[in-house]
């Protein structure tokens, strides 16, 4: 006999019916705020700290830098620590403009760091949450979707990559808003949905915004509660277009940026992908074997286990009408996940760096259909009978398979345990559903942990005695770092981790606040990347180096590791050393970070590169200058000029000369940068392919060179302008009822 649960439940006295409904209202948000704290309980062991991958490497550095400025009252748009200097704005990747960065301001900042990341938890589940709340789904389904994501391999998982991680936490978010918009109108609602979206990019993750809306947008053309689809499409187009305003502070500077950028002129390789053949780890976790995966050791989240109770529920919610649009999302998803496989169908696609990102936003869909699934099968008790047959046999299978392959029996304990609730509890819907929530979030928990990303605190602090000689007698100092640390050493990330830390590799220098000519993450400049590339034959790129400040060579292991980029170890001044490594730090000939130039010459951006990656060119005194107008005759007369440099974005010369000369200053000709010879502005010309000239009259004068974020102005008027249209727009709508 046929027994629907909601039957029961409206059978039920109106008063027990509403008791029923308190409970599991205030049961749903308990159970997700157990679920985050077993989630967060590593974390919070001050002796560890987010370092794994690029969460120690380049986000830690990034965001105490950018912490700092904020903490001195500056806007951070510029940093002075990579190559010639790289804008922040610009490269969108730090997020300058994250107000999860306050973190680390109001808090000592590797707390800080610490919060950022268990804030996006936090974010993703309640967004989650509300996403399936707002679909008309109970509280506990909709719980077991916001676990489900929260908790699953990506998710924990891309904790070694925070801006990944910000971008795709706040997504659920969006979706809730978004879908709230196309449903109900109104200037509140579509200004809610473009804010959320716009906060996608103000963390740092572009290519997460850019999904964001389109995808969205078919999620909500698929879904039947959408209702007139003519009516959303115009309700969509709104949040297009007032999130573009409310992005315009960082997608207008990127844009700016974008055509002078190594991604103009260089075609990124795909470097991480989802194979087809990894398919199964979304079902069966501990599946990984050792070994490298798609050119690289290791992929670059841990695991992609969704949880096999999570897809056997997500079958049910599969069926249902309002599951098509995350059916479309899935199977999208998992197919450009493949990258240089199926995805490579899709031409522009070729070009996209880390595919295996799309694998989050087929667990987001997974988890969509978890709600709906958990929903179906409370609704029918036949459902749940099919549920526990599926499971047993799913699980005993599972089971036979790992004692063959000696494998994991973790997923068959979990279909076999869901079988068991699933029978006993067949005719008790809430109970049930709760039930599996339940064991749903201890599958994830029980295969995922933060621990992955978590590593001792120590190897983020880059304070070793390279760093503290360097800051001590050459703050302006810019270092080289060409040698392998651990080529052919089998050795754990924490030690090497250790050795790059304490040898200033990018961005690990950042941290140490030590300039570095190397470069990592983010927007590259496109004529360092040029130089870069042209100069790896012989290490010429060295040559270039020294004549840009770049005094110095880190050499770990031995001194004569120097004969390897050409150079003599009897010919170099040893300046510090770090037994621990060990490491030297020595010091080439060099020019300074700003000086007057003895041989002027003009030239086309083709000859200047060519001649500062010639032998000797550092120490030769001759400069190059891309401009058409007469240059200062060369003088006699030697001048001087000292550098000093207060603040990142602001840097003060004073020249001494006796006659015209060209002042050249080793910082990029980047637009956003503005020169003032006693405080008059004047003109900024390319020197050496990478550097900056400006030319000096004769005598003593006082130069000032500081930069602006392109766009950023700009940007901000048209966010003003967006916020007070949908203020207006929404007051409008309220008057008139």
């Amino acid at each position: 006999m046929r027994l629907e649960a909601r039957s029961i439940i409206r059978a039920m006295a109106p008063e027990e019916q509403t008791a029923a409904d308190s409970v599991e209202r205030k049961l749903a948000p308990g159970l997700i705020a157990v679920a985050l704290a077993v989630l967060f309980w590593p974390a919070l062991s001050p002796a560890l700290q987010f370092a794994a991958r690029d969460a120690g490497r380049m986000y830690y550095p990034l965001k105490h830098f950018i912490t700092d400025e904020l903490a001195h009252g500056r806007l951070p748009v510029w940093n002075p620590f990579v190559a010639l200097g790289e804008p922040l704005l610009g490269g969108v990747v730090s997020g300058p403009l994250d107000p999860l960065n306050l973190l680390g301001v109001v808090l000592p900042f590797g707390a800080g760091f610490k919060a950022m990341h268990l804030a996006c938890y936090l974010l993703a589940a309640v967004g989650a949450y509300l996403w399936s709340r707002g679909r008309a789904l109970s509280p506990i389904a909709s719980a077991a979707g916001a676990l489900a994501f929260t908790l699953g391999g990506y998710l924990t998982g891309v904790s070694n990559n925070f801006v990944y991680l910000r971008g795709l936490a706040l997504v659920p978010l969006f979706l809730y808003a978004f879908e709230a918009a196309l449903k109900r109108g109104g200037a509140w609602r579509v200004g809610l949905a473009a804010a959320t979206w716009a906060l996608i990019l103000f963390g740092g993750e572009a290519q997460c915004w850019l999904l964001a809306w389109p995808l969205a947008l078919l999620m909500a053309l698929f879904d039947p509660a959408t209702g007139d689809r003519a009516l959303g499409l115009r309700r969509a187009l709104g949040i297009l277009a007032v999130g573009a305003l409310f992005s315009a502070p960082v997608l207008l500077p990127a844009l700016w940026e974008l055509p002078r950028s190594d991604r103009a002129l260089f075609t990124a390789t795909t470097e991480w992908w989802f194979a087809p053949a990894r398919w199964a780890e979304l079902a069966v976790p501990f599946l990984r074997e050792a070994g490298p995966v798609a050119g690289r050791s290791a992929p670059w989240v841990p695991s992609e286990y969704l949880g096999c109770l999570a897809i056997l529920v997500a079958l049910w919610g599969a069926i249902d009408r309002r599951g098509r649009g995350l059916l479309v999302i899935l199977a999208l998803a998992l197919w450009l996940a493949t990258g240089p496989n199926l995805g490579a169908l899709v031409p522009v696609w070729k070009s996209f760096q880390y595919p295996e990102k799309l694998v989050g936003w087929a667990s987001l869909a997974v988890s969509g259909l978890v709600a709906l699934g958990i929903e179906r099968l409370r609704g029918d008790v036949q459902r749940r009978v099919l549920l526990a047959w599926l499971a047993a046999i799913a699980g005993v299978a599972i089971a036979g398979w790992a004692f063959a392959a000696h494998g994991s029996f973790h997923a068959a304990i979990v279909l076999i345990a869901a079988a068991v609730l699933a029978g006993a509890l067949r005719r008790r819907a809430r109970v049930f559903s709760l039930a599996l929530t339940i064991l749903l979030a201890a599958d994830l928990l029980v295969a995922h942990s933060l621990q992955s990303a978590l590593l001792p605190a120590e190897l983020v602090q880059s304070n070793g005695p390279l760093a503290q000689w360097l800051r001590g007698n050459d703050s302006l100092a810019r270092v080289s770092t060409p040698f392998e640390l651990a080529a052919g050493e089998p050795l754990s990330q924490e030690i090497v981790f250790k050795r790059w830390s304490r040898t200033l590799v990018t961005l690990w220098n950042v941290e140490a606040r030590v300039g570095n000519m190397g470069w990592y993450g983010g927007l590259a400049s496109g004529r360092y990347r040029q130089l870069r590339e042209r100069g790896k034959p012989g290490f010429r790129y060295l040559e270039a180096a020294a004549a840009h400040g770049a005094g110095y060579l880190v050499v770990p292991g031995s001194l004569e590791n120097l004969k390897l980029v050409g150079i003599d170890p009897q010919t170099v001044q040893i300046r510090a050393s770090d037994p621990d490594v060990p490491a030297w730090l020595v010091e080439v000939p060099h020019r300074p970070f700003a000086y007057l130039a003895e041989h002027v010459e003009a030239g086309t951006p083709e000859d200047s590169l060519r001649l500062v990656l010639e032998r000797g060119f550092a120490t030769s005194g001759r400069t190059m200058v891309e401009r058409s107008d007469s240059l200062p005759l060369e003088c006699a007369l030697k001048g001087s000029a000292r550098a000093t440099c207060p603040e990142p974005a602001l840097c003060d010369i004073r020249i001494s000369s006796g006659c015209a000369a060209m002042l050249v200053v080793n910082l990029p000709p980047s637009p956003g940068w503005t020169a003032t010879l006693d405080g008059q502005e004047v003109d900024l010309a390319a020197a050496n392919f990478l550097a900056s000239a400006i030319a000096v009259p004769a005598g003593d004068h006082s130069v000032q060179l500081s930069y602006r974020a392109p766009g950023l102005v700009e940007g901000a008027l048209l966010m003003l302008l967006g916020l007070l249209a949908m203020i207006a727009l929404g007051l409008r709508q309220r008057t008139q009822g």
